[in-house]
């Protein structure tokens, strides 16, 4: 991605609008630290919002996989649902 958006801007195109700042480090410095780190609200997919608020909150997982399997598995999630593995979901999800 930083190849293509540099090859844009050194052949006069103007660059993107609008990053977020976990994207414009990544591109910069390569870290992706802060990926999972970044806050629901500016996620931009509402499925994906819901999901997390939803997983987060996480009471019943059977539920949840019916309701979200597929999102899940979009995301790379492999694991089976439970409390224990809702933080690596929600990270998955904010991922991808």
């Amino acid at each position: 991605m930083g190849q293509m958006v540099t090859m844009g801007i050194l052949s006069g195109h103007p660059g993107p609008r609008n990053l977020m700042k976990h994207v414009v480090d990544y591109i910069v410095s390569g870290r992706t630290t802060g990926i999972t780190d970044i806050p629901v609200d500016q996620l931009g997919r509402l499925d994906a919002v819901s999901a997390i608020q939803e997983i987060s909150d996480l009471v019943d997982c059977n539920q949840m996989m019916e309701k979200y399997g597929d999102l899940l598995e979009a995301c790379g999630f492999r694991k089976v649902l439970s409390v224990e593995s809702r933080q690596d979901a929600v990270s998955a999800m904010k991922s991808y």
